[in-house]
């Protein structure tokens, strides 16, 4: 990982991971660390964290809000302000077909977060 993510933030993504392995084992396709001011080594030290989760076409609203909520209630907002954001495959591929901002930043600048 990139020296400007803060041991705070490494910590977080760490638990987060393990959280979504034991209680949505299955929910993950694909998950990127990415920055909205583009390269991840060109952030400074107060940018957020940025997750975008992608997940299978079965997932409902309902399940990726979960996915979130996970997130948000393991960070502190003192040392980690994270933002998640989530799609299912379909609309993965959409918005890529439709150049989305975040989307194309998370696939051209992310780094892909394993979830064993």
């Amino acid at each position: 990982m990139p020296a400007q993510i803060n041991y705070h933030e490494l910590q977080w993504l760490d638990a987060y991971r393990q959280a979504i392995r034991e209680q949505h084992p299955d929910a993950i396709v694909k998950m990127l660390l990415f920055s909205r001011e583009g390269v991840i080594a060109e952030q400074h030290e107060f940018s957020d964290l940025n997750i975008m989760l992608v997940v299978p076409d079965e997932m409902d609203y309902a399940g990726q809000m979960d996915l979130c909520s996970l997130g948000y209630a393991i960070s502190d907002p003192s040392t980690t302000d994270p933002s998640i954001w989530t799609y299912t495959q379909s609309e993965w591929r959409q918005q890529r077909k439709m150049r989305h901002s975040a989307v194309e930043l998370a696939e051209r600048h992310g780094i892909a977060v394993a979830i064993p």
